[in-house]
């Protein structure tokens, strides 16, 4: 296979070579117009399911079960234009906006790429973003279900420029709507994801947060603890949010820092960057020091993912703790970072191969702290036994 994984769906170009079906097609619509293997130029471009291959690729996962391989489904057939046209006029009839068909019109569009390419070729994007707000215009059940499963299709795709200008124009309110009361959480941080991709340069930003039901909806799923899924797609947004520096002081009057510091216990990898990185802007304005000052763990937290997770996290650590002690007027709070070992990790940090910023804050911090602690040889202290 291309993709040197195990294939889920063969298919034979006309060399009689199989494929995956996923790989062939990136690979033909990348221009190529040869067989992969054999160099040949293709005489046509039909590919053809290999339902014996198949067959034999599912035995083998059945035997190989107690190794923890799952059987891989019978693929569906790829979608057709004119069933996806017929499905898009049906969804366009303002008498028949039912979600029925748009459940199945997601489903296609779910499958694979291709169909993703069929359905945007047959012109599905506008339809669905003219559908977002009919949820905000009745107060009805199948109303809101029809936003919500247009949301669910729409945030598949790769959005182009002009459609995100119209989103940004004209249905915001829309989706700020779904990000706080879709009445599904699945909705709701579809609604997350799609702010996300709309958060292309400064002014979207402005846009999107002029309103504060975005701010709002983003920490509630930031507090939905046991789904994760909800809580990185809050992250993500609020990463990308979080670039102007008025945006951060909202966040932090709206009590985004104890409830980044809340998560961060239980938090995998990327979530824990996504939080570190977040607390490294936060901590930039002068209401976000004073936040995570406060917390009664905020100091120690930072402190501890400091070579704990990877590198991005340290550097974002390093970073926010950077802008605490050197923006602090409070003796204690450089007394408190001693206090949790900060000198033990920076020295091991400012042996390592870090990036020149993460570098030479690391240095300052250490050269800061030294004279804070009125023993310039407290640093060495911290043999590589104690670390």
């Amino acid at each position: 296979p291309i993709s040197l994984e195990l294939m889920r769906d063969p298919v034979s170009l006309s060399t009689g070579i199989t494929y995956d079906r996923a790989s062939i097609e990136k690979w033909l619509d990348d221009g190529n117009n040869t067989c992969p293997a054999t160099r040949q130029v293709l005489v046509n471009r039909e590919l053809t399911p290999n339902h014996t291959l198949r067959r034999l690729i599912q035995e083998w996962c059945v035997a190989n079960r107690s190794m923890g391989v799952e059987r891989i489904p019978t693929p569906r057939p790829p979608a057709d234009a004119h069933q996806v046209r017929l499905m898009l006029e049906d969804i366009s009839e303002k008498d028949n906006q039912t979600p029925a068909v748009l459940k199945s019109l997601r489903a296609l569009a779910k499958a694979s790429e291709r169909n993703r390419r069929c359905i945007e070729g047959e012109g599905a994007i506008p339809i669905l973003v003219n559908l977002l707000d009919l949820a905000t215009k009745s107060s009805d059940c199948e109303s809101i279900e029809v936003s919500q499963d247009a949301l669910g299709t729409l945030v598949l795709f790769d959005l182009d420029g002009s459609t995100k200008k119209i989103l940004l124009d004209t249905k915001l309110d829309a989706i700020r709507w779904l990000l706080n009361s879709a009445s599904s959480i699945d909705a709701r941080v579809n609604a997350a994801l799609l702010l996300e991709t709309l958060c292309t340069n400064r002014s979207a930003i402005l846009s999107i947060c002029s309103n504060a039901r975005a701010m709002e909806g983003l920490l509630a799923l930031l507090k939905c603890n046991l789904y994760h899924t909800a809580v990185k797609a809050s992250l993500k947004t609020l990463v990308a949010i979080c670039m102007p520096g008025r945006i951060r002081v909202k966040l932090v009057e709206m009590q985004a820092i104890p409830a980044l510091i809340e998560l961060l216990p239980d938090a995998d990898r990327s979530m824990t960057e996504r939080i570190m990185a977040l607390l490294d802007a936060l901590s930039s304005c002068a209401e976000g020091r004073v936040a995570i000052t406060e917390h009664a763990l905020g100091i120690a937290a930072i402190i501890k993912s400091i070579l704990l997770v990877s590198d991005l996290t340290s550097e974002h650590a390093v970073c926010a703790l950077w802008s605490l002690c050197h923006n602090s007027a409070q003796i204690e709070t450089l007394q408190e970072v001693i206090q949790f070992g900060a000198f033990k990790k920076l020295l091991v940090l400012v042996q390592m191969d870090t990036t020149p910023r993460t570098k030479r804050r690391t240095k300052e911090l250490l050269k800061l702290l030294t004279e804070v602690s009125g023993d310039p040889s407290c640093g060495r202290h911290s043999s590589s036994e104690e670390i």
